[in-house]
């Protein structure tokens, strides 16, 4: 997002839009926002759970005038299916690595979190593991709680943070169903198909495969 700020700021032609409804048609859409002649920039983030991508990418081939450019982020379990809908279009792929330690470290002490405590920071540093929305919500947990220990079992992670924000959900009372909440927050979109994947991170919070699949639909 940061970067097509700075780009619409240097060049003053081109607007920018993005898709954010993931399960419906998007050339209404389109038509509506997007005149031809003008340039545009559109984003897309977890495009592979854009079910009419299709859509987005014919418009892009059957673009006349105007300059369009498109910028998506996809998992990287996800791009190899991604690909194989657009390879001429995919002119260039960008790989992010982890954050450094100092990144994370400039996230945790900055606004709003404020933790400058060394022991609180190496803890949150350690177990996020360069990854910022981890960072994040264990940064949250630290000043909700105050009290470095709850930062130190990742099994029970996710049911900390969310029992901190909801108290009253009949479903989300089951520690199963609120660590699959978790875990379907945090990754963003989980793969089912990929059981050996999804074996592995569910290993990792102690969540049985099979209760898992049931307590999907309950927290959707």
């Amino acid at each position: 997002m940061e970067s097509i700020r700075e780009f619409i700021q240097e060049n003053k032609t081109y607007k920018s839009y993005c898709i954010s409804y993931k399960y419906d048609s998007i050339l209404n859409d389109i038509y509506q926002y997007v005149s031809d002649g003008d340039d545009y920039i559109l984003f897309a983030d977890d495009a592979n759970r854009i079910d009419h991508f299709n859509q987005l990418i014919a418009y892009y081939q059957s673009k006349q005038f105007g300059k369009l450019k498109i910028l998506i982020t996809v998992r990287d379990y996800a791009y190899s299916d991604l690909y194989l809908n657009c390879p001429a279009e995919l002119t260039e792929v960008i790989k992010l690595k982890k954050l450094s330690d100092n990144q994370l470290i400039d996230i945790v002490k900055g606004e709003p979190f404020g933790i400058t405590n060394p022991n609180y920071q190496d803890v949150i540093i350690r177990i996020s593991d360069g990854n910022p929305r981890l960072a994040v919500m264990l940064s949250r947990l630290a000043v909700e709680k105050q009290d470095i220990a709850v930062l130190s079992d990742v099994s029970n992670l996710f049911e900390t943070y969310f029992n901190t924000f909801i108290k009253d959900q009949k479903e989300l009372a089951n520690p199963i169903n609120i660590k699959s909440l978790g875990v379907i927050s945090f990754f963003n979109a989980i793969n089912i198909r990929d059981k050996k994947r999804l074996l592995e991170i569910l290993k990792n919070f102690d969540i049985p495969y099979e209760d898992f699949l049931e307590a999907s639909p309950k927290i959707e």
